[in-house]
């Protein structure tokens, strides 16, 4: 979840998947180059370093 996504997400995410494994929140007030450092609602454009290192974490951590 990133800045500028739906905050309540969660809570449909929970009703509709009862096996979420991973659920990350990114918060675009922690200072810049953290893991969980973030920059706005277009993570795949504004934060691609920050989404591409969750997607790797989540990957490697199935295999």
């Amino acid at each position: 979840m990133f800045a500028g996504d739906c905050q309540s997400i969660r809570r449909f995410a929970e009703r509709d998947h009862a096996n979420i494994v991973c659920w990350n929140s990114h918060d675009p007030e922690i200072p810049a180059g953290g893991p969980h450092d973030a920059r706005g609602h277009y993570a795949a454009h504004e934060a691609t370093d920050v989404l591409v290192g969750d997607l790797r974490r989540f990957v490697t951590a199935l295999t």
